[in-house]
């Protein structure tokens, strides 16, 4: 049986924790439209990274923990203790 060849192109997709998304595929990931981005963007509510004049990014990790924190099921939800009427 030959031994089988870990794929070369995997590592160039496996994700890292520090990734940089533009606004295009912080929508994709988020699964909603530029407009909606960019409110929560403006909120302060999804943090991002200036990388010039008019070049904005958003990092993984902030991406992961704005899906996280919005999260319906019961054992990811922070309620601080009020009741989720």
């Amino acid at each position: 049986m030959p031994e089988t060849q870990p794929d070369p192109f995997a590592v160039l997709y496996e994700p890292a924790p520090t990734d940089l998304f533009t606004t295009d595929e912080a929508c994709r990931v988020l699964k909603s439209d530029e407009r909606q981005v960019r409110r929560w963007r403006a909120s302060g509510e999804l943090p991002y990274v200036r990388l010039g004049h008019r070049t904005i990014r958003f990092r993984r990790q902030d991406l992961e923990r704005f899906i996280a924190d919005r999260a319906v099921d019961g054992a990811l939800q922070h309620t601080n203790g009020a009741d989720p009427a």
